[in-house]
């Protein structure tokens, strides 16, 4: 994980999944995902270090969509960055990278 003492910013988070799987997320259903590498982007604007430490930790509340993917013991997060952004640029980022 690499961050710095930040209390607001922007993470990415690096998933890995092992094996292609359906995992049901949330309100979104169920969704297929492929073995590979993918990139979560969010917004922690209370305490940003609390929230990406969770997810290299058991995750005991799924409470967001990446939560329910890696209680599903078909993924694992492998890496972090977080920016010291405000949150309009999640979107963005988002955007930027799934282009």
């Amino acid at each position: 994980m690499l961050y710095s003492k930040l209390c607001r910013g922007i993470y990415v988070l690096v998933v890995r999944v092992f094996n292609d799987a359906v995992v049901r997320v949330g309100r979104l259903g169920n969704i297929q995902f492929k073995s590979g590498y993918y990139l979560y982007v969010g917004s922690g604007q209370i305490n940003v270090e609390k929230r990406v430490s969770r997810y290299f930790s058991k995750i005991k509340n799924p409470r967001w969509h990446i939560d329910h993917i890696l209680v599903s013991g078909i993924a694992l997060a492998e890496k972090a960055v977080i920016l010291n952004l405000s949150k309009r640029y999640e979107c963005k980022i988002s955007r930027f990278i799934e282009s």
